[in-house]
């Protein structure tokens, strides 16, 4: 098959696996035919409420509303969906219940790729980050890691993790790395600082990094009213790719 499409719950973060809008059995059978249908063109996406003002929202793609995992409160993200055909699409936020939009956008959803899509904002106006999940081949022993600042009004942010020489440098808000390979770790702290002075913003302790498994790191928070706690200043989201 071309394309499969591999969905993280946001509850239990175990992953699943979508055979696009067709049914799975479509088409595992078109693969064992002598004359198989094609596979469409499609693209994948999950979601993110990365927005700190906007606890909890609604989102359209094309004018449809996805069907789970919404209303979307602020930290959370939706499995990954599908989108036949994909291309130039239509983005729409709103506030949970409510159909006016606070943020509408273009889009690009690209042919057999996944996507993020983190709703950003730092007023009353959301934005939409497309971010492409290219992660890489899986390397034995290995995880794979990326991190995205996307703690409005912040300086720019450095992360680094315990015991390892892999660090993600001088992000500025809404910037993000490309995924890198770091050993897969039972523990490990990770440290968030400010580049600029080198001052100590976060620590999350006590991470696990997984072989095989892709993680995304990413700042949150308003800056100027960041948590007392904090390691509610990074939050990580996974996916198993292999699945």
């Amino acid at each position: 098959m071309k394309f499969n499409l591999t969905l993280l719950s946001e509850k239990s973060r175990r992953a699943y696996v979508l055979f696009g809008l067709l049914s799975g059995a479509a088409i595992l059978s078109s693969c064992s035919h002598n004359d198989p249908q094609p596979i469409p063109d499609r693209a994948a996406f999950s979601v993110v409420n990365a927005s700190p003002t906007k606890t909890s929202v609604d989102f359209y793609l094309d004018n449809e509303k996805l069907p789970s995992n919404l209303p979307l409160a602020y930290g959370n993200v939706t499995r990954y969906f599908v989108v036949i055909p994909p291309g130039s699409k239509t983005a729409k936020v709103t506030v949970a219940g409510n159909s006016t939009s606070i943020g509408t956008q273009k889009i690009t959803l690209e042919n057999d790729r996944f996507h993020s899509l983190y709703l950003t904002n730092s007023g009353d106006t959301v934005s939409v980050l497309r971010v492409r999940d290219d992660w890489s081949n899986l390397k034995s022993g290995n995880a794979q890691v990326r991190f995205i600042n996307l703690s409005p009004g912040a300086p720019n942010y450095s992360l680094t993790l315990a015991d390892d020489t892999t660090a993600f440098n001088n992000r500025a808000y809404r910037e993000y790395s490309a995924f890198k390979y770091v050993p897969a770790k039972t523990s490990t702290t990770l440290t968030l600082k400010n580049t600029a002075t080198n001052e100590t913003v976060a620590t999350l302790p006590n991470v696990v990094l997984k072989d095989g498994d892709v993680y995304t790191v990413w700042a949150k928070g308003l800056a100027t009213q960041l948590p007392t706690d904090t390691a509610k200043r990074l939050q990580i989201t996974r996916v198993n790719p292999a699945l």
